[in-house]
């Protein structure tokens, strides 16, 4: 499949290691701007995922979002040809990074989902994205963010996503809401995985299903985890100094520590 323009942020040397950092749902690649000092001994790879930010949609089927971003994303390392990297992606961002630990695994040296999990989503979560999308095709798409933005605790979150969402179309947030509602299960991928697997998230994390998470990870003792105190969804903004630290060690370790 030959690569859409996929705008992009990278920095680094060649002799270095590389960290490719997806953001989530709503985001785009400056989510992760406090991350090019904390990992500066890392070549670092940040794009603008698909409809998001500088980069344009792909196009509006919902049936292949996720696997054509994966797409783009392995074909975006080829192109610069980093060879195998540390994958870091942060809710929405960690599904493309199991796409591509699913159909591309020689691409990725380790996973990490950030505020992520491996499972589809539930019935209850497919009825919310429903009328999420019922609220855009009534016209109400800026209501909508509205609510969204004004759910976060943190002022700087709040200002993030003003300015992340001033421009986002009704046609991307149609697309990806219909793709996460309808992505598959990749618990069965990590099982597989050869590669570590480290899993960060937010104790008070209201958006994602923790006791099933907490329980996937009880089961798979092999995987690295780390949970964080009283932090939310946003820890990728809120707790980029802490999270620095545990990438570095689950980086070359291959556990998550804050030591």
């Amino acid at each position: 499949m030959k690569a859409t323009k996929v705008t992009y942020f990278f920095s680094g040397k060649s002799k270095h290691q590389t960290v490719v950092l997806l953001h989530g749902y709503l985001e785009n690649r400056h989510i992760w701007d406090q991350y090019h000092r904390l990992l500066d001994t890392y070549n670092l790879l940040i794009p603008d995922l698909p409809g998001f930010g500088q980069s344009p949609l792909i196009n509006q089927s919902s049936e292949t979002y996720i696997s054509e971003t994966a797409q783009q994303i392995v074909n975006l390392i080829e192109k610069l040809d980093l060879g195998s990297v540390h994958l870091v992606g942060n809710s929405m961002g960690g599904y493309v990074c199991l796409e591509i630990a699913s159909c591309f695994p020689q691409t990725i040296r380790s996973l990490c989902l950030l505020s992520s999990t491996p499972f589809a989503d539930s019935e209850k979560k497919i009825k919310q994205r429903d009328r999420e999308l019922q609220f855009i095709h009534q016209g109400k798409k800026d209501l909508l963010l509205h609510f969204f933005i004004h759910q976060q605790a943190e002022e700087s979150v709040q200002h993030y996503f003003q300015q992340s969402t001033s421009t986002l179309s009704e046609e991307t947030m149609c697309c990806v809401i219909r793709s996460l509602k309808n992505r598959k299960d990749h618990c069965l991928t990590l099982q597989k995985t050869v590669f570590p697997i480290g899993f960060i998230y937010g104790a008070d994390d209201g958006i994602m299903p923790m006791n099933n998470l907490k329980s996937y990870l009880r089961q798979n003792t092999i995987f690295s985890h780390c949970e964080l105190s009283h932090t939310g969804h946003m820890a990728a903004f809120t707790k980029a100094s802490v999270i620095t630290v545990l990438l570095r060690s689950f980086f070359t370790n291959k556990i998550l520590s804050e030591k």
